[in-house]
């Protein structure tokens, strides 16, 4: 069938192997129109040793579509991901991807698929709703710091993430587009190729239904993490810039940006702690630990935050 276009789903993984079976368990839920796609799996397993693949061997009898697992030791979130791009390069139409960390809804890929048949967009981006652990602070609840951009479907957009989108891969070779080394280990190579993709042309849209949930672990409910998640996301915004459009202007604007919501952030501490408590105080903490990470980028530090660990540990 001549028309019918392949859809790969990559998967990078690294040392989360319990987070990974929960999605190998949903992955086989994916439901697409078969006159019009065919479906396989890639797990990218980025770990020194193959620690996936057991879990990746243990879930093929789910499947009745082709499940490839490939372990790529050399370390760095570009490095897997540009592997996804090659890999799928070869002989798919689209590239879908998602984290191993998520659960995607049993709709997602023909989700994304239908937005990107409809709009013939380059890149299409759903949105990932958290799903904090029982016993997560009333504070991180009430304030729904994790929830990302929630848009009309179908919006453009000039950004996007990994952690759910979906790309055409004739346009991303046209645009010779792949997953810059700079960020390897600091994060924010998605957020950067996103950018790229927009400036050279591309189209990125929304697709407010291909929803995936995204688990996030007790490590993860304390304001400590979320200042340092804030930090880091300050600081690859500034890279980011620096990165694809060093100009006077540009540093300006975000060094007017970091300092106006670092003012902000601190002034509003007390209001914030008054009115809202604990969710407001967290709200403004976040906000200045945003605007430090963007002035340590303008300043050249960079954040690593996925170093290379040394020691193997299990999700």
């Amino acid at each position: 069938m001549p028309d019918v276009q392949r859809v790969c789903v990559a998967v990078a993984t690294f040392r989360r192997q319990r987070q990974l079976a929960g999605l190998l368990h949903k992955l086989p839920l994916q439901v697409i129109d078969p006159t019009k796609h065919t479906l396989r799996f890639l797990i990218i397993d980025n770990d020194v040793t193959p620690t996936a693949k057991a879990v990746v061997d243990a879930a093929r009898q789910q499947f009745s579509d082709p499940l490839q697992y490939i372990h790529v030791p050399d370390p760095g979130l570009s490095v897997v991901r540009n592997f996804a791009l090659r890999n799928a390069s070869e002989n798919d139409a689209f590239l879908a991807m998602l984290d191993d960390d998520e659960v995607p809804e049993p709709g997602w890929l023909a989700e994304l698929l239908h937005v990107q048949d409809v709009t013939n967009a380059d890149a299409v981006v759903g949105p990932v709703s958290p799903c904090l652990p029982e016993g997560a602070p009333r504070w991180l609840k009430r304030g729904r710091f994790y929830e990302e951009f929630m848009l009309r479907d179908r919006a453009a957009l000039k950004d996007g993430t990994t952690a759910n989108c979906l790309l055409k891969l004739s346009s991303i070779s046209r645009m010779r587009l792949t997953f810059d080394p700079f960020f390897n280990e600091l994060g924010g190579e998605d957020q950067f190729f996103f950018r790229e993709l927009s400036s050279r042309g591309g189209t990125i849209v929304f697709a407010a239904n291909a929803v995936v949930r995204d688990i996030i672990p007790t490590e993860r409910t304390s304001l400590r993490y979320l200042a340092t998640r804030e930090f880091r996301k300050g600081n690859s915004l500034s890279l980011c810039d620096l990165r694809l459009t060093p100009t006077i202007q540009s540093k300006l604007t975000r060094l007017l940006k970091s300092v106006a919501l670092f003012s902000v952030s601190m002034l509003s501490l007390l209001p914030r702690t008054c009115i809202l408590g604990g969710t407001g105080a967290a709200e403004s903490v976040s906000g200045a630990a945003r605007a430090l990470g963007m002035l340590a980028g303008l300043g050249g530090y960079r954040l690593t935050a996925y170093p290379r660990q040394k020691s193997a540990r299990t999700g």
